[in-house]
């Protein structure tokens, strides 16, 4: 009997957990670079309120970049090192999750995101 496309080995979810890891820890990595350079380079401006926003801004954005190099770098790392029956059976785990109707309700922009960063030719596929 074959497996299904959506069967997920151990390793498979091991992989899977470790990239969200990854992306997670790259979102941190960003959010303190941000706060570094906060207090490093904009610790002589005053404490107004406009300038208080600037920092939540700058902290939003160091965590936005964080986590932008993060998927790119999933997605290079698994367009190079991943195999096709692999992004198969992650692309059909992927999909059936964007089935779920808990998904659907609270974050199917993360799932096709990290989607797109697991699976970078599913055309191909």
């Amino acid at each position: 009997m074959d497996p299904q496309p959506s069967d997920l080995t151990v390793t498979d979810r091991l992989l899977l957990a470790g990239f969200a890891i990854f992306i997670a820890i790259l979102l941190t990595v960003g959010s303190v670079a941000a706060g570094y350079a906060e207090t490093t380079y904009l610790s002589a401006q005053s404490n107004s309120h406009a300038s208080q926003l600037g920092h939540l801004f700058l902290a939003f954005c160091g965590m936005l970049i964080g986590a932008g190099l993060g998927f790119l770098c999933v997605r290079i790392f698994s367009k190079r090192f991943v195999s096709v029956q692999t992004l198969r059976r992650w692309l059909g785990a992927l999909n059936a999750a964007l089935e779920n109707p808990y998904v659907q309700r609270r974050a199917p922009g993360l799932v096709r995101m990290f989607r797109w960063a697991v699976a970078p030719s599913r055309d191909a596929l």
